[in-house]
């Protein structure tokens, strides 16, 4: 009976010491699984958030296009404008009907433009364009007086009109154009850093 009991102990022992072993590796098996299945959701969720980025840059590029087109759209106009009313101020008489045309054609032209450009503007928010926008805004503010100004000079004589008027509104102009420059490399840059592709 000793004998039994002894082997059975014994038996017993040896199962347990076999199972301790066993146990420990399922344990680090599990261990190891899970240390690898939140590596792989990590590195996924790395590779997903950036893909919406990339996402997402992708999205803003026909809208910084479009915004980059109503500005040199703008810029060309603008320098029309610029052209015609300084011819017009040039000439000592009244202004011709088809010189008037052309100013105003061109007005309109630039006037869309930056209304359109504005609007866009707001919706792309992109970097650092926030003191360029003001910038913008103030400039064109003070094309719109000039313009009056303008408007009644070229109703007079070269005699009746105000002989620094010519000056004014070429650097008032120039200011203008300046604004929208700024604003362009703005969005040229914020391309170029996005997508080389694009580059």
């Amino acid at each position: 009976n000793s004998v039994g009991l002894l082997s059975r102990r014994h038996l017993r022992a040896s199962a347990v010491t076999m199972q301790k072993p066993s146990l420990s590796i399922s344990v680090l098996l599990q261990a190891v699984t899970a240390l690898m299945t939140l590596m792989l959701v990590g590195i996924f969720a790395i590779y997903a958030t950036r893909a919406l980025e990339s996402r997402e840059q992708a999205g803003r590029v026909p809208s910084i296009v479009d915004v980059s087109y109503d500005l040199f759209a703008a810029v060309q106009a603008l320098r029309i404008e610029r052209g015609s009313v300084n011819a017009a101020l040039a000439v000592t008489s009244l202004i011709d009907p088809d010189l008037k045309t052309e100013i105003i054609t061109s007005r309109v032209q630039s006037e869309q433009s930056l209304d359109s450009a504005f609007v866009k503007l707001l919706g792309i928010s992109a970097r650092a364009t926030a003191p360029a926008i003001e910038e913008l805004r103030e400039s064109h503010i003070a094309v719109a007086e000039l313009r009056r100004k303008i408007d009644a000079a070229l109703q007079q004589t070269a005699t009746q009109r105000t002989k620094d008027l010519g000056g004014s509104w070429v650097a008032t102009n120039d200011r203008l154009i300046r604004a929208i420059d700024v604003i362009s490399s703005h969005l040229e840059s914020e391309l170029a850093g996005d997508d080389p592709f694009v580059s």
